[in-house]
């Protein structure tokens, strides 16, 4: 089987619990805090290995503590990372995470090195990118990489997986190259410039994106599920799995390495976006990014668990 390559951030995340954001210019006072691997490339590729998948990670550290942890920590997981380069100009990058008692998060990042990621040291490693199975990418790295990635990508015919977030617009000579488009209601709202708030506004928006030329698209929804059109033009809603929300900050990744590990199984893309709010369930039930992803029988178990209950 081919390997997933992910192209994406690396960053050490502060996560800081409290009862509730604070207001502008007001101080409050912390209930805990905690340190964590992270980065949205991070954690997706964690979500994989975690998952039993070979994953291939390609990003850029700082030459310091932070990023010689962020490595350590992905060998153990598993995840191949003898394509993250080390600079000596700018830090590893950082992330403080602000999480309410509700599991809710604000987040605050710090690119540093993952602006280095640019589209020549990319070039360095097309024989990585054109053998992939999938090319997974989001936009923590700079722009001008994500469309030299995508039209790499495209020349091979790797399927690409868009992440857009943090968002910004994307190119229209680019989006009819993209194989799925993940994205939450928020991101598709800005992509449209239209309120999304319910299951049949996020239907109608992935009809829309889907006439833009993505040949799949799928929406997340946090706790109202994921909504779905795939190539067939087949729209479907997917509830989410109930769980008590801890720390919703890497259920979005989850949900990714979710996807991903189920399309690199054959699965449909229903059965994949089934597994992925499985995944992102148990990841948001507990605290912090990378420590919350779980592992595949966690999540076999937990599918087990609510098919019974649902009989």
């Amino acid at each position: 089987m081919k390997n997933v390559v992910i192209v994406g951030s690396l960053n050490m995340d502060t996560v800081i619990k409290l009862d509730r954001f604070p207001r502008p210019g007001e101080t409050l006072h912390g209930l805990e805090q905690f340190k964590f691997p992270g980065g949205k490339g991070l954690n997706q590729a964690t979500a994989l290995a975690r998952l039993g998948d070979k994953v291939i990670l390609i990003g850029m550290v700082g030459q310091d503590r932070e990023g010689q942890c962020l490595i350590d920590g992905l060998n153990h997981e598993g995840v191949d990372t003898q394509f993250i380069g080390i600079s000596d100009e700018v830090f590893t990058g950082n992330a403080v995470i602000l999480v309410n008692k509700s599991g809710d998060n604000e987040i605050i990042v710090m690119h540093g090195a993952n602006k280095k990621v640019e589209p020549q040291f990319i070039d360095k490693l097309r024989s990585i990118i054109t053998a992939a199975g999938f090319l997974l990418i989001q936009f923590e790295v700079p722009l001008e990489t994500v469309a030299f990635l995508i039209r790499l990508a495209g020349e091979v015919n790797v399927p690409v997986i868009i992440n857009p977030s943090p968002y910004y617009p994307i190119e229209d000579q680019l989006i009819d190259q993209i194989d799925y488009l993940v994205l939450n209601e928020n991101e598709a709202g800005l992509l449209l410039n239209m309120k999304i708030d319910s299951t049949d506004k996020a239907l109608e928006a992935v009809l829309l994106i889907r006439q833009k030329g993505v040949k799949n698209v799928i929406l997340t929804m946090g706790e109202q599920g994921a909504v779905y059109i795939d190539e067939t033009r087949t729209r479907d809603h997917l509830p989410a799995y109930s769980v008590k929300v801890v720390d919703t900050t890497a259920a979005g990744d989850a949900f990714l390495g979710g996807l991903l590990h189920a399309l690199m199984q054959n699965c449909s893309l229903k059965e994949a976006i089934d597994f992925a709010n499985a995944v992102g369930a148990l990841t948001a039930s507990k605290i912090g990014a990378q420590s919350s992803l779980p592992k595949f029988d966690d999540v076999q178990a937990f599918l087990a668990a609510n098919r019974q209950s649902a009989n």
